[in-house]
């Protein structure tokens, strides 16, 4: 129905576009940030409580990798504990989120249909991405209701990769995932 009515010319159906891909509203990236659903409860600064994440990268994300960006690989570089980590860590996790909003996945990737989508972590040994991006990921998503909820994440599980289970069903009748290793 949203289709036929965009190509009738319903302008007035423009804010009603999301549904055409998405089985829910994805979030803009500083609501992904900011609210407690999501990422909030460990990046939202709180003044003597919480460093949270530091104003200049939530400037950046919104202004370069919102919702519509157009940046598909990026390089983050500077000196050490300026934030890389845990902006590619949110950036990531940001992917994934939006990936499970998606009413087919793989439709959207134009990737075939049961294909696994797969969100990489890597560093130069198995230990030292678990130290870091990986092991900051896993707590990032044990402190947000979403990816416990939405994406059956269990921060008492040891995870080497973590599969999200869709619930969309794929025309075929089987289901799709997203893997986060």
């Amino acid at each position: 129905e949203l289709a036929a009515r965009i190509r009738a010319g319903d302008m007035s159906a423009d804010g009603e576009l999301w549904r055409l891909d998405y089985s829910r509203v994805p979030p803009d990236i500083r609501t992904f940030v900011l609210d407690d659903y999501y990422l909030g409860k460990t990046l939202r600064p709180i003044h003597g409580e919480n460093e949270g994440i530091w104003p200049t990268w939530l400037d950046l994300l919104a202004r370069d990798f919102d919702l519509g960006s157009y940046i598909h690989n990026a390089v983050i570089t500077g000196s050490l504990g300026i934030g890389k980590t845990l902006v590619s860590v949110v950036l990531l996790l940001y992917r994934v989120c939006i990936a499970t909003c998606l009413k087919n996945p793989q439709h959207f990737f134009g990737i075939s249909r049961g294909s696994r989508i797969v969100y990489n972590f890597l560093s130069v040994t198995k230990e030292a991405v678990k130290d870091t991006a990986f092991g900051d990921a896993m707590n990032m998503m044990g402190g947000s209701p979403y990816f416990m909820e939405v994406c059956g994440y269990n921060p008492d599980s040891d995870y080497s990769g973590f599969r999200i289970p869709l619930n969309n069903l794929l025309p075929d009748g089987r289901t799709s995932n997203i893997w986060i290793t």
